[in-house]
């Protein structure tokens, strides 16, 4: 009798109605959910982001017959965002209409002729009133809940909606909020012979949801896939690289191949000179316009003279000496100043295709464990079609300019190709993309250029009589050493050619030798290169060794030339070229001067190799002997005999 009663009081329980609101939805969800029309035998699998603190945003990836396409709406900024799955994306301000994407499969006739997403659709039944019903808890771990509505949007059409909900998981009892498990709506439109006849039969089906949103998912639903470029983006801010004087490796990986190459950049503004490995199929913009044939030469290019030299890398050799390409990607031809000329490109201009492309922002990214800014382009030659991704980072650098301070550097640059794929039949085609990463951003002053990274001694004119100098300073060797002799050289360089007026591409093989309480410094002035430069911005005729030799000479005469180095922990290291002390190193080598010149040598590689020889022949000897007596020796078991 007991038994009987609580199973009465059960089905008392499970078949109460009452009359009651439409919980909301939680303010953060990610849901999945299948949804099927029985009547047109329609399937389609929608992935649901929906976030309310982020600009009441909806981001939704449709599964339709293998396509899947995606759908963006910011509801604050009025901005929405389709792409099509076959490289089609556009950005507006303007709804989407349900002729261009149908998320739900709603009969335009019924609902609003907009895309409605889960969360438009829950809102708009919220208004209408419904009938609960409480389902028996031991059929679910939760609570379910029954809510069902008849809807009569007008005189002859009229929707049944019946939703079953649940509490979703570690929510507080007193939380409203409630995930949809199941949603069936039938709708009807009444003919003019008084029948009622079903015109959708749509049902969704829950199969995962997530109320914690992480930016890996956010970025996921609320940015358009990777390696598309979707026209209307934003494009009033692309970040400046704001470096004048930097070095830069670049990784080069085809993920087809999945070969990596490295090239690398040096480049000074205030110089005007760009050092960099040549890569015909690179589309860094300094790679651009040169038609080199080796992957191994190293270009660089001296605005001020115009001249490019070319350097075979390994080998050290000068491949030749031409004027700079007018296509060549450092430079961007101008006539500000009434004729024509090739400017020098700044720091963005050179590493990315600003000039060419017209970037639109699209959002935050997540790679390599940061969140970075990610601006996209389209690029588009002949019957082909590339997207340039770049992704940029805030890096703190040292600057004389700057200081220490926070700077956009590009992290990555990725580049997708067929963008867009005529091949409508077979969509899933692959993107060949090839990724550019930037490492090693390495700032440095007009001061601190690494002048042995512009090496171009070996494509440089020497006259054997005139080329060979050399001066005096005011410390010892092992001073200098102890500042960095790299560093000290620098400074010589650019002093001696600030004096001599000439390019400090042209000073170069220096050689440091002991003195007393003072250092002899070898150095070697070029002669001119006989090509006459392109014309630039800055364009100088280029001063002949004569020249060069009597400014220097007569600067010196008269003063001394003082070189102020820097040194991070310590004072400045104050380097006097002393006054007089100019000498032709031909002459000094050939006893031509009083001055006495102390050559400090090791063993060469000669004597080295003599004394390895000389060893192996002793050690032969010495081997033949020992042998020869252990063959003579008599050897057997010593024992002995007892009785």
């Amino acid at each position: 009798m007991l038994v009987r009663g609580v199973a009465l009081v059960t089905l008392i329980y499970s078949a109460c109605v009452y009359s009651a609101e439409l919980p909301p939805l939680p303010a953060n969800f990610s849901i999945s959910f299948a949804v099927v029309d029985f009547l047109s035998n329609v399937t389609v699998v929608v992935e649901d982001l929906t976030s309310q603190t982020l600009q009441n945003s909806t981001g939704i990836h449709l599964w339709k017959g293998g396509i899947g396409s995606n759908l963006v709406i910011r509801r604050d900024e009025k901005d929405y965002l389709y792409h099509d799955g076959h490289g089609n994306c556009s950005r507006s301000k303007s709804p989407i209409e349900v002729v261009v994407v149908n998320p739900l499969l709603l009969p335009p006739a019924f609902f609003n002729r907009t895309a409605l997403t889960l969360y438009d659709l829950w809102n708009y039944l919220k208004q209408f009133s419904w009938n609960k019903t409480d389902l028996p808890s031991e059929h679910e771990s939760r609570q379910l809940q029954n809510y069902s509505t008849s809807i009569r949007l007008s005189k002859n059409n009229v929707i049944d909606v019946n939703v079953v909900l649940f509490q979703p998981w570690l929510s507080l009892p007193s939380v409203k909020a409630r995930i949809p498990r199941s949603v069936e709506i039938v709708a009807y439109t009444n003919s003019k012979l008084g029948t009622t006849n079903p015109v959708m039969n749509v049902s969704f089906f829950l199969f995962n949801y997530k109320l914690l949103l992480d930016e890996a998912s956010i970025e996921h639903f609320l940015l358009p896939p990777e390696g598309v470029y979707c026209s209307g983006l934003k494009n009033d801010s692309f970040p400046e690289i704001k470096l004048q004087n930097f070095m830069v490796s670049v990784e080069i990986l085809q993920h087809k191949l999945k070969m990596p190459t490295e090239i690398k950049l040096f480049y000074s503004a205030d110089k005007r000179l760009a050092s960099f490995t040549n890569m015909n199929s690179s589309v860094l913009p300094f790679n651009q316009g040169l038609n080199l044939s080796s992957y191994e030469y190293v270009v660089t290019h001296d605005f001020d003279s115009g001249l490019q030299y070319v350097v075979n890398g390994p080998a050290a050799t000068c491949v030749n000496v031409t004027p700079i390409p007018l296509t060549a990607g450092t430079g961007k031809l101008s006539s500000e100043k009434g004729q024509p000329y090739l400017a020098f490109k700044n720091a963005t201009e050179v590493l990315l295709k600003v000039d060419r492309l017209n970037f639109g922002y699209v959002g935050k990214r997540q790679l390599d464990d940061m969140m970075l800014e990610v601006w996209v382009a389209k690029e588009a030659e002949n019957n082909t079609c590339f997207v340039h991704e770049v992704w940029f980072n805030k890096a703190i650098v040292q600057d004389e300019v700057l200081h220490a301070s926070n700077v956009v550097l590009p992290w990555a640059l990725r580049v997708y190709n067929s963008c867009v794929r005529p091949d409508k039949k077979n969509p899933k085609v692959p993107q060949e993309r090839t990724t550019y990463t930037f490492y090693n951003f390495l700032p440095f002053n007009s001061t601190l250029i690494p002048w042995k990274r512009f090496d171009v001694s070996t494509c440089l004119k020497y006259d054997k009589n005139e080329s060979y100098m050399t001066i005096h300073v005011n410390a010892t060797v092992d001073k200098l050493y102890s500042t960095g002799i790299e560093v000290v050289e620098n400074f010589l360089r650019t002093a001696i050619a600030a004096v001599a007026g000439v390019s400090p591409l042209r000073v170069s093989r220096f050689m440091f030798q002991p003195d007393g309480n003072r250092t002899m410094v070898f150095f070697q002035i070029s002669n001119v290169s006989g090509v006459v430069g392109t014309r630039t911005e800055f364009f100088q005729a280029e001063k002949d060794l004569a020249a060069a030799r009597h400014a220097l000479n007569e600067t010196l005469q008269r003063q001394d030339v003082t070189v102020r180095v820097p040194r991070r922990l310590e004072k400045d290291l104050v380097l006097v070229i002393m006054c007089h002390s100019l000498r032709d190193a031909c002459l000094l080598c050939h006893g031509g001067e009083d001055t006495v010149i102390i050559n400090y040598m090791g063993y060469t590689g000669g004597s080295m190799a003599g004394l390895g020889i000389s060893m192996l022949l002793l050690g032969s000897f010495f081997g033949l002997i020992i042998g020869f007596y252990l063959w003579k020796r008599h050897r057997g078991i010593a024992y002995q005999m007892y009785e």
